[in-house]
């Protein structure tokens, strides 16, 4: 008895090795479908607009190393790394960089660096040149106005507005101004 015991013994413990191939060869069957998955991600992922990149973010939950709102799989998908919060080392988190790569994150259709904004009473108006808090922005048809009845014919010296504009070589101009009730 205690000889078949023994052989028994001997038998199981030659056997694992070949137990174990089976499983290393599915483990790794398994990374290489994942790695697969990952690159077929990221390819999708640069056909998204903005807005769909952002929700992607937003609403896809998983792993996230470095606690920074997006799932360590999206952060690899879109380039950023998952053990930094902000990846690009723009000052934007990653969970609101909507895209490390792309120079309009925010999708208006200008480069983010030609970006100006500013909060303010209006200092000086001369239509079509508007001045707030020390900037100076050119108005022109595609000039969007915010707010209830209010329109070019409502600026004055004086009005609180908050206006969005982009340069555009010498000049900035206007894309959007909207009263504001408060430029304290």
């Amino acid at each position: 008895m205690k000889i078949l015991a023994m052989i028994l013994a001997l038998l199981l413990v030659s056997a694992s090795p070949a137990l174990a191939a089976p499983r290393y060869t599915a483990a790794k069957r398994a990374a290489d479908k994942v790695k697969k998955d990952e690159r077929d991600l990221a390819r999708k992922v640069k056909k998204l607009s903005a807005k769909e990149k952002a929700k992607l973010k937003s609403s896809f939950r998983g792993k996230d190393s470095d606690s920074d709102g997006v799932a360590d799989i999206i952060e690899g998908a879109f380039g950023s790394g998952s053990c930094e919060s902000d990846s690009d080392d723009d000052g934007l988190p990653d969970d609101e960089d909507i895209d490390e790569d792309n120079p309009d994150r925010d999708g208006d259709g200008h480069m983010d660096g030609n970006e100006v904004e500013t909060k303010g009473t209006i200092t000086s108006f001369t239509d079509p040149v508007l001045t707030v808090g020390g900037k100076t922005f050119i108005l022109t048809g595609d000039t969007q106005f915010r707010g209830v009845n209010f329109g070019p014919e409502d600026l004055e010296a004086g009005l609180c507005v908050e206006v969005e504009g982009h340069r555009n070589g010498a000049n900035t101009v206007a894309d959007k101004v909207k009263r504001d009730d408060d430029c304290n």
